[in-house]
């Protein structure tokens, strides 16, 4: 694969031991973006922190934020604390919403701020607001291409549980 990508500390706190998976996914969806869109990472982030928690953050399924202290937090709704059986939809689910969060955390890495498409839209509506924002768009887009290419063993995990 030629150098090795520097990405940070990635650290993971699920209830199913799945550290390996999500960083072989960070890695691999890190290093795709870096070629898809001709860009590097940066020195300001450190630590990347992926947990996972069990209900709904007003509606949300996952939720990637930056810190301050060069942290980016990564928070994916679990569907093992909910309890929810390991059949293929659920597991499709919870990797095409790491995929999702995962290319946040690509554009955090690199300073990518995503699609620069013109897309008239209602700016008093949040809704659209939400969905017409470019690191959205782009994350939206790139989703499942990532999930299928990259979250196969993510898919597959659990499900025999």
């Amino acid at each position: 694969m030629g150098k090795a990508l520097p990405l940070p500390q990635v650290e993971c706190a699920f209830l199913l031991n799945i550290s390996h998976i999500v960083e072989e996914m960070l890695y691999n969806i890190v290093a795709d973006y870096c070629r898809r869109f001709n860009v590097s990472i940066t020195d300001e982030y450190d630590r990347i922190v992926f947990c996972g928690y069990d209900s709904f953050i007003h509606g949300d399924k996952g939720q990637t934020t930056m810190g301050a202290n060069g942290t980016i937090h990564v928070q994916i709704l679990d569907p093992w604390l909910l309890e929810l059986e390991a059949n293929p939809l659920v597991c499709q689910m919870f990797a095409t919403i790491m995929a999702h969060e995962m290319v946040h955390v690509a554009q955090a890495l690199t300073g990518r701020e995503g699609l620069k498409l013109r897309i008239p839209y209602d700016k008093n509506d949040a809704n659209e607001e939400y969905f017409f924002d470019p690191a959205e768009m782009e994350a939206y887009l790139l989703e499942n291409l990532y999930m299928s290419k990259y979250g196969t063993h993510l898919k597959e995990y659990g499900k025999d549980l």
